[in-house]
């Protein structure tokens, strides 16, 4: 489970690469994790819509609704019958 407050930011790291840099990061991720393991990922946005990273994602208004937002979510998590990941893909040799 992601809780977050919104996008990606460290300046150190924005400042020593491309634009975009760390919301790509997140994205390639999230998809690998997503497609391509045993974990399901759900995420929490607190002021924040999240869902335009995560396709599992619950965004709240207020930190106060975050106890039954974590509830909700980890309950329907045990309820749903498991996915099976997709094969890894491997990387093509140079």
């Amino acid at each position: 489970m992601v809780i977050s407050d919104g996008a990606p930011v460290d300046d150190t790291t924005q400042s020593h690469n491309p634009g975009g840099y760390l919301e790509a990061h997140l994205r390639e991720v999230i998809h690998e994790i997503e497609n391509y393991s045993d974990v399901q990922l759900i995420a929490i946005g607190i002021g924040h819509d999240v869902t335009r990273w995560y396709s599992r994602a619950v965004t709240l208004t207020d930190a106060e609704q975050l106890g039954g937002a974590i509830t909700e979510q980890l309950a329907a998590l045990f309820d749903e019958k498991p996915v099976e990941p997709r094969p890894r893909r491997v990387a093509p040799s140079s």
